[in-house]
């Protein structure tokens, strides 16, 4: 039967992949405005996030149609053909597929409180997605209805202390229309291809300015949120607060973040850049103490900082895409080894001292590197690599690979011990390829978020583990079954990390049922059921998520399996 259930799947994902090719041949309806024309068109453009590269196609699907159900509200962009359920049933893990009853599309706050409104009329229910960059099906929703957020891409407001963007926005915007002003945030993400509102959603935005300002969410001013209720709703710390703190990390569980206000900073126009390599953890991890102790000190003479555990091999650091190559003769080959990046922000005629920076770690002396480069050069320094690199020819068959990601953040006090066990239980010869390791050091942040639990650290600090990996076909003769495997693996690494006091970070791996969501550190049940109880009363959002919460039916197993088809099945 499960050979068979198997063999099912992957039929009707190969069917839905042609259905999905079908889509660039067709034009928009020509009863669009040019407005809606110019949405739909966004849309088309942009329609796969999923591999960090954007469509050549301005085409979209004739089955799209207009939601008219009442002459005096906007009609709102929706469709049901196979092709466009499909899209929404994949994410950047590629590991869980839930077909979707329909996709909406909408372009403001009054549409989506409109969708919301009518969800609950009829009775449905209703996941959200952003460009889904989710590794485990957060975003996904089981024969009910996805709301596509890409739509609500617009800047609002843009000062030199602020930003205003539409949940659907990606960073990359952000920074742009912070740009004349000199400003950018204060933590700034990674890849800047993720949309805001799917990151705030999903636990908070990291990056590598959280050694000293904590997560992107720290920097919210303000939230607009359509409630489980169809009310459109403006919260901030100061106003609606428990809203506004069950919004956050909230993974869509009370409502649907449609913009946000965000606190800028001026930003020096330059970076200095440094790499340097460490061969154990034994000297890194007093090092992260010692920036900690700095920082509460006054401030670490840098801005940035992370880490990266990878193989010594001749030219895995150029690989990485992160750094030029480290290879450490004195090492074994093949085993792990720590490239750590850091960099400081600067305005011309003010360049930091290279000497004193190298002085500032104990790492293996002689390994530094640095690079002199603009902040814009620096914020976009990933666009290759996601945008052209891993999805070329050479790449894109693993990269549309399952990516079974591993994220958790640990107290600071067990770090060290949990992270020198990891690493010497993940044998270096069975790394998955193409996979990235990383570590970053953070303050906890000040206020707790109802659904991301945080670790408890009599010190306020943490650290952060990503294990972002995906399955390598070439190295496995079952693809399914070794996404299953490190699944599994996951599931016991996070396990692990609970029992030091370490939390799992929600857009990845992610508790299976009630039981564990309540044996999380700081998960506070109660403050979840009363905030779902104030603000989706129906319980209309997020449904696979809130059955393993709240130990209610499964959507999957309500709708039947003709709406569900799942890679590791």
């Amino acid at each position: 039967m499960t050979n068979n259930r198997l063999l099912l799947s992957v039929c009707v994902f190969a069917v839905l992949l042609v259905s999905l090719a079908s889509v660039a041949e067709s034009t928009p309806s020509a009863e669009l405005s040019p407005e809606q024309a110019a949405r739909l068109t966004y849309a088309a453009e942009h329609a796969a996030p999923l591999d960090h590269q954007a469509s050549t196609s301005t085409s979209t699907s004739t089955a799209a149609r207009w939601h008219d159900d009442d002459d005096e509200q906007e009609p709102v962009l929706s469709a049901t053909d196979l092709a466009s359920r499909a899209a929404a049933s994949d994410d950047y893990g590629h590991s869980v597929h839930y077909l979707a009853s329909e996709v909406v599309y909408p372009s403001s706050d009054q549409q989506v409180a409109q969708v919301v409104q009518r969800v609950r009329r009829d009775r449905q229910q209703l996941a959200v997605r952003g460009t889904g960059h989710s590794a485990n099906g957060q975003s996904q929703c089981c024969g009910c209805v996805v709301m596509d957020m890409r739509n609500m891409n617009q800047v609002r407001e843009a000062t030199a202390e602020y930003v205003v963007v539409e949940a659907g926005a990606k960073f990359a915007d952000v920074y742009a229309a912070l740009a004349p002003f000199g400003s950018s945030l204060v933590t700034q993400t990674d890849w800047p291809g993720l949309s805001v509102g799917g990151v705030l959603s999903a636990g908070g935005g990291m990056g590598p300015g959280m050694f000293r300002h904590g997560f992107i969410a720290e920097s919210i001013l303000e939230l607009t949120v359509v409630t489980g209720r169809s009310e459109i709703v403006v919260c901030s710390p100061s106003s609606e607060p428990e809203l506004f703190n069950a919004a956050i990390g909230g993974l869509g569980q009370v409502g649907i973040i449609t913009a946000i206000k965000l606190r800028a900073v001026p930003i020096p126009g330059q970076m200095i850049r440094v790499y340097h390599v460490y061969q154990l953890l034994d000297k890194l991890m007093p090092d992260y103490d010692k920036v900690q102790n700095d920082e509460a000190a006054g401030g670490a003479p840098f801005d940035q900082l992370q880490t990266f555990p990878v193989l010594n091999f001749p030219g895995t650091g150029a690989a990485s895409g992160y750094a030029p190559d480290f290879f450490l003769f004195d090492q074994p080959i093949g085993s792990w080894v720590l490239i750590q990046e850091y960099g400081v922000f600067y305005n011309p005629g003010q360049e930091p001292d290279d000497a004193e920076l190298f002085a500032y770690f104990d790492h293996v002396a002689g390994t530094e590197i640095s690079t002199d480069m603009p902040y814009d050069a620096w914020i976009h320094r990933l666009d290759y690599v996601f945008g052209v690199l891993l999805p070329s020819a050479e790449y894109n068959y693993a990269w549309k690979n399952p990516h079974p990601w591993f994220e958790v953040l640990l107290p600071a006090e067990t770090a060290g011990d949990y992270l020198t066990d990891f690493f010497a239980r993940n044998d270096p010869s069975q790394a998955a390829l193409y996979s990235v390791q990383a570590l970053y050091p953070l303050k906890e942040p000040a206020v707790k978020r109802s659904l991301q639990p945080m670790p408890d650290s009599p010190s306020d600090r943490l650290v952060y583990l990503g294990m972002l990996r995906q399955v390598d076909i070439a190295s496995t003769p079952d693809l399914y079954a070794e996404n299953a495997r490190l699944t599994a693996l996951n599931g016991q690494y996070r396990l692990d990390a609970e029992r030091v006091g370490g939390t799992p970070i929600l857009s990845s791996t992610l508790p299976s049922s009630q039981d564990e969501w309540q044996c999380l550190s700081n998960f506070d049940m109660r403050t979840y059921r009363r905030a779902k109880a104030q603000f989706d009363p129906r319980g209309i959002l997020s449904p696979g998520l809130s059955a393993v919460i709240l130990n209610r039916e499964d959507p999957c197993e309500r709708n039947g399996d003709e709406s569900i088809f799942r890679g590791t099945a």
